[in-house]
Parts: structure tokens; C-alpha cells; sequence
């Protein structure tokens, strides 16, 4: 029986230099440290040319199923800082091709990935674990564009404890770990696909002038929201529409790190965002009102949950109307204050 053929295209977006960007994808061996969720161990085993042309690299990966896979991957071409391709070989089969472009401060990062696994697993009950496999692979890919972010967060890390800072890449799973999130995985396929969505009103006693251009501010949301650890312009010019910015925030356990961009900004009346990249992705906005001598701030957001989150729908729900009913609250007491 001939194995299946698995066709995937993964497209990230991060901040930084597209050769930065290459340097790090093209350093198979510093893979399992950045991306330890994934790689387990790349080690070099044939040297190629001077461009890296039949350069062979052992791999030993795994991603949230129960199982590991062993393969080599052959350099076939090199395009730095655009891309490169590579052939896998042993326990699977096939092609992969990095494509770089830059977008100003940006990199479009698309990875397209052909393969077919020679395991009798992949040989012979791939019809019925195809779903399964796929959300696998999506997983791993997820994990491999927050590891990124985090890897050019630390190469950019000014100094020693600016790079401490930076949130370790996420850890592999294993054993009932990981079988409980790929049965989660499933679960979650079958769920709505539609973004949670939060709305939160408050009122301020502060004239709309003091509390929007607080708040517009968006280095001050450290200051409010105590799930967000860092907040760091990268852009330049006052706060407009098209200003860029990172955030790192801490919730539910777990570090997210997005590069947010304002969609829109109309002064004294409102304040929109959107991730650019990041996972998962988020949109929301702030909108302003005079509401005798002070302001009433409405806030809605939408989340777009990952697959294997829906099962939990209801508690992320809950706790993330918590969460913002407390910023507010605390953003309330600050502006208040005498």
C-alpha cells in the first residue's frame, strides 16, 4: 500500500530582519534550543558545499501525539536570506521549502511541507488518523512561530536582564500529557470556530481628555492590567493609526507574546488593535464617551480560540470577563485618586 500524501503550507509573521530570520531557520542544529517543543535533537551528519548544498541533518522530533519520529533532511537548495529547501528521508518521506519575503520591519515566513510517513502507523491507518495527524503538525508549527518570536526577542535583548526576561520557548509534552492534548485537539475540532468575544463598560470621573489620552497610551496598560508583563513601542512617532507594538502577557498559566498594530485611533473617541502576529489572534477596541463630568470607556475584544481551547469555552470565557472587569476596576481607582 502506497503511503498517503500530507500537503501543508504554515504562514508566520514576526519583527525583525529577514536575515536574521534565515540565519535562525537555516541553524538546524540550535533547533531543539529554541524550539524544544518540537526537535529533540538535529545533529549534522554529512557536510555540504559552501552554500550548504547536500548538507544531511539527523532529526528526531515529536509533537503532542505519543510518538516520536526519526528522519534526515538534505539541503537541496539554498537562497539565503529568501529560503531553502530540503529532502526528508527514513521515517519520513519528502519535501520542505522555507520562503522568506521582507515587509519593512516585518518578515513573511511561509513554510510548505509534502510529506508521507513510511511508520506502518502513517502506511496503514492514515485514513482514519489523518484528522489527528493534521492538527499535530498544526500544533508543532504554532509552537514554532511563538518559539521564533521569542528566540529574535532574546537575540534583541539589550542587555543581560532584558534577556532573562525574555519567557523560556515552550516545553514538549509527553506520555498522558500528551495524549490528553491531542484528544483535546480533536474535541476541539469538532467545536465552533467562532472568536470569543468580551465586552466590559466603565465609568470614570475623570474628564474624557484626561482619561483618553491615559489611556491611549498604550506603554501605560502595565500599569492597569496586571496580566500584561511588558508593553514596548516598535515604531516610531506619536500613537496613530498603523503604530506598532509588543506585548507580553501572562494568563491562564501560560505567556503570550503579540505584535500588535492600532487599526484605528480617532482622539477622544477611540482606540482599536489587532495582532499581526502572535497566537491566538486577538482584535479589539476602546471606545469613549462624555458622560456628564465624566467618561464611560467601553471595551469589546474577540479571541479566535485554538482548536483544542473550545472544549473550554465557557471557563476561558468566564475567567477573561473577570480578568477585564478587574483591569477597569483598577483603572478606575488610579484615575479617580485625589
Amino acid at each position: 500500500m502506497p503511503a498517503p500524501l500530507f500537503r501543508y503550507v504554515d504562514r508566520w509573521r514576526v519583527q525583525g530582519r529577514i536575515e536574521e530570520v534565515a540565519e535562525i531557520l537555516r541553524d538546524a542544529p540550535s533547533y531543539p534550543r529554541w524550539w524544544p517543543a518540537v526537535y529533540l535533537d538535529v545533529q549534522v551528519i554529512q557536510k555540504g558545499d559552501a552554500r550548504r548544498i547536500g548538507e544531511v541533518g539527523r532529526v528526531r522530533a515529536r509533537g503532542w501525539l505519543p510518538y516520536e519520529i526519526e528522519f534526515t533532511a538534505r539541503v537541496t537548495d539554498e537562497r539565503f536570506p529568501h529560503g531553502f529547501s530540503v529532502e526528508a528521508g527514513g521515517e519520513l518521506g519528502g519535501r520542505g521549502n522555507w520562503i522568506l519575503s521582507a515587509d519593512g520591519p516585518w518578515v513573511d515566513v511561509t513554510y510548505e511541507w509534502e510529506v508521507f510517513g513510511n511508520k506502518p502507523l502513517f502506511r496503514y491507518a492514515s485514513f482514519l488518523l489523518r484528522p489527528l495527524f493534521e492538527s499535530n503538525h498544526n500544533w508543532t508549527m504554532r509552537r514554532g512561530e511563538e518559539s521564533l518570536r521569542l528566540e529574535l526577542a532574546r537575540r534583541r535583548a539589550a542587555t543581560p536582564e532584558a534577556r532573562l526576561a525574555v519567557p523560556p520557548p515552550p516545553p514538549p509534552v509527553s506520555g498522558v500529557t500528551g495524549i490528553v492534548c491531542a484528544f483535546l485537539e480533536v474535541i476541539g475540532l469538532a467545536g465552533s470556530g467562532r472568536p470569543l468575544r468580551t465586552s466590559h463598560a466603565e465609568r470614570i470621573e475623570r474628564p474624557l481628555a484626561d482619561v483618553f489620552a491615559y489611556v491611549a497610551q498604550v506603554e501605560h496598560d502595565v500599569a492597569w492590567q496586571p496580566e500584561i508583563a511588558s508593553v514596548t513601542l516598535t515604531s516610531a512617532g506619536p500613537i496613530g493609526t498603523g503604530t506598532t507594538f509588543r506585548e507580553m502577557r501572562r494568563t491562564l498559566g501560560r505567556t503570550f507574546v503579540w505584535d500588535m498594530r492600532v487599526t484605528a485611533f480617532e482622539p477622544g473617541r477611540s482606540l482599536c488593535i489587532e495582532s499581526v502576529a502572535g497566537s491566538p489572534r486577538y482584535r479589539g477596541c476602546r471606545h469613549f464617551e462624555a458622560v456628564g463630568n465624566g467618561t464611560l470607556v467601553t471595551e469589546t475584544s474577540e479571541v479566535e480560540l485554538p482548536a483544542y481551547a473550545r472544549p473550554f469555552r465557557g471557563m476561558i470565557e468566564r475567567a477573561a470577563l473577570r480578568s477585564v472587569a478587574a483591569a477597569y476596576a483598577r483603572l478606575k481607582a488610579s484615575l479617580e485618586k485625589p
